[in-house]
């Protein structure tokens, strides 16, 4: 079982959301953030609904049907995938954004500063910038606070005073503020810069901790579900765009492969941490406080974490 499960984790959150990420990044530049607003929508809504329809399988089914039905849905995509999944455009003649290679250098650069790729960046020349790090743990912190909330939502709530039912409800609310604002936002992306996304995540995390801490008033619940909605949003859209922006795709593998790392790392710790902190502290509450404090320093941190393609100009 151990095995098994290091391979769903490795193989299923690892390899394949990073894999499926990238190929979209490789195949669009200018308009990259309308085609992650797609899929933006199907993952925000998925991660946000997950515990819902979950719950609602393992009631109706029970828990080993609801693996068997989970290895069916795999099955299903493994083959939609093996018929439509292509790398990059460049395998095939065809330019990022569509078109041939031949007619798009031809065609007028566009330029846009903060869009313009002026360098491509190594994993190890990107680790050695600010950004790669603050965008990096925002969004590990994120993988670690969502993780623990959904393993451990029930015996959140009910330390809190709430029914199960409160609990499971909080994730509706959540996806639909999270598919609003991943949506929008994708599409900005292509016209704006990412800092001020940075600030808008980070916010949305602040928010969602106060909850976390005041989740005995019922302005806590709503805090905690505007705040994971906010985050969910801005997860879709800054680990996507991000790094193909900021590094080029010359090495995008490597890079995000080293994101995902952080990533899979925090949603591990996740649900110990959590359960150790609620046996150890009594209460879940206390774990708001330090997400606060943890991003308080990214939010001190990302003030000078600008695009390194500025200082590569």
């Amino acid at each position: 079982m151990i095995v098994l499960f290091f391979l769903i984790r490795f193989s299923g959150q690892g390899v394949l959301t990073m894999s499926s990420r990238n190929m979209i990044m490789m195949w669009f530049d200018k308009n990259r953030g309308k085609a992650n607003a797609f899929t933006s929508v199907a993952l925000s809504f998925g991660f946000s609904s997950a515990p819902l329809w979950l719950n609602e399988l393992v009631e109706g089914e029970g828990w080993q049907r609801t693996w068997q039905w989970m290895a069916a849905a795999l099955l299903f995509f493994s083959l939609v995938v093996f018929q439509l999944y292509r790398n990059r455009p460049e395998d095939h003649g065809l330019a990022v954004d569509g078109g041939s290679r031949a007619s798009k250098e031809k065609a007028p650069e566009v330029k846009r500063p903060f869009l313009r790729l002026n360098k491509p960046f190594t994993l190890e020349e990107a680790k050695q910038t600010r950004a790669f790090w603050m965008y990096g743990l925002l969004l590990a912190f994120h993988s670690f606070f969502i993780t623990g909330l959904t393993f451990h939502v029930v015996s959140i709530f009910e330390s809190s005073g709430y029914e199960k039912q409160v609990a499971i409800s909080l994730f509706l609310p959540a996806s639909v503020i999270s598919v609003c604002c991943s949506t929008l936002f994708n599409f900005l992306s292509d016209y704006l810069r990412l800092k001020g996304f940075l600030f808008a995540k980070t916010g949305g995390g602040l928010l969602a901790s106060i909850g976390l801490f005041y989740l005995d008033s019922s302005w806590g619940v709503v805090a905690l579900t505007i705040g994971i909605g906010i985050m969910g949003g801005f997860f879709a859209v800054l680990n996507s765009v991000t790094w193909p922006r900021f590094f080029g795709r010359a090495h995008l593998g490597a890079i995000t492969g080293k994101v995902t790392s952080f990533l899979v790392l925090g949603s591990a710790l996740a649900p110990s941490a959590y359960a150790y902190g609620y046996s150890q502290l009594g209460s879940y509450r206390y774990l708001g406080l330090l997400a606060m404090a943890y991003l308080l320093f990214i939010l001190a941190g990302s003030i000078r974490a600008n695009n390194p393609q500025q200082s590569a100009s």
